[in-house]
């Protein structure tokens, strides 16, 4: 268990003196980060379905399943502020700590999927397989460390946080996961530049949209809570990647 006597300090003396997250400018921020990157997501998932119901395509169903996924990991993620910070029921944010996991994690292999088949479809079995076993030791480190608490895992702020020797485990199994999407996206839009330069530049964008989640999701912390713009960032540019508005198929070049 993450629960220390200071906790509940904090906790009770929030409640003593009427005190709450939102009244803290930093949490309306980030409360505000979430709210809006929470409608950019529901419009992906409904561009993503549409596009599906009318092509069948399996790559477009990998990334609506990846970010139906990352909605549900969202969604969670935020009871799970709730239950450390309003309800005072840290067991049941411990709890959600770790079931975010899943979806979080399949929400990642759905993407690598994506990008592994349409890059090095011949090495799609091993490379698929590498990543599965790192999600696997990620998700296995940080059950660990939520059952044994302090000082693996402790509550700072109404979030967890991890002692160093997790931490290290944690960015060696997540980065290879969380960077190999973006990295493949680079390398596409350089690789077809010169053969399809409108095809080469929305991939840039896919990579551009990736690397801003990846900095918003590796660089969030309860101290330094502003990398989570970078969540806006990365939802406004995968929508508009998915959505293709006019303006941006000028930008790029695209010609239906």
């Amino acid at each position: 268990m993450t629960v220390t006597l200071e906790y509940y300090f904090q906790f009770y003396s929030n409640k003593l003196f009427g005190r709450s997250i939102f009244s803290d400018p930093m949490e309306l921020f980030l409360f505000t980060i979430s709210f809006l990157s929470l409608l950019f997501l529901i419009g992906i998932i409904w561009t993503l379905y549409n596009g599906y119901k009318e092509t069948r395509v399996i790559e477009t169903l990998l990334f609506l399943l990846s970010m139906i996924s990352f909605l549900i990991a969202g969604v969670l993620g935020s009871i799970e502020r709730i239950s450390y910070s309003t309800w005072g029921l840290p067991q049941l944010g411990d709890l959600l700590h770790i079931i975010v996991l899943f979806p979080m994690q399949f929400s990642f292999l759905c993407v690598n999927t994506f990008a592994i088949r349409i890059t090095f479809p011949e090495k799609f079995n091993m490379i698929i397989s590498f990543l599965i076993v790192l999600s696997t030791i990620l998700i296995t480190i940080i059950t660990w460390a939520m059952i044994q608490g302090p000082p693996y895992a402790i509550i700072i702020n109404f979030a967890v946080v991890h002692s160093n020797e997790v931490g290290i485990v944690v960015l060696a199994t997540l980065a290879p996961v969380a960077v190999m999407p973006l990295a493949i996206f680079f390398y596409s839009a350089k690789k077809i530049r010169d053969e399809d330069r409108p095809k080469s530049n929305r991939s840039f964008w896919f990579g551009m949209g990736f690397l801003f989640f990846t900095l918003g999701a590796g660089l969030t912390t309860p101290t330094t809570p502003y990398f989570a713009v970078f969540s806006i960032f990365a939802a406004f540019t995968l929508y508009v990647c998915f959505r293709m508005p006019n303006w941006f198929k000028r930008h790029i070049g695209w010609i239906e």
